[in-house]
């Protein structure tokens, strides 16, 4: 995406395409704990369902 110092956008918008590098990146690690964090909710809602649905005798 850079080369050199010099983007698509020209030597101007190399700082702000940086910047937003560096929030893509970071947002991408977020979203990859978010989704750990929903799995695991997920599976808790599961294992209470499958509990919820055995007959108790």
């Amino acid at each position: 995406m850079v080369d050199g110092g010099y983007t698509e956008y020209g030597y101007r918008g190399l700082e702000e395409v940086r910047a937003k590098d560096i929030e893509i990146t970071k947002l991408k690690e977020e979203i990859s704990k978010l989704k750990m964090q929903l799995q695991g909710m997920e599976n808790r809602c599961n294992d209470l369902q499958a509990k919820a649905s055995i007959p108790r005798y």
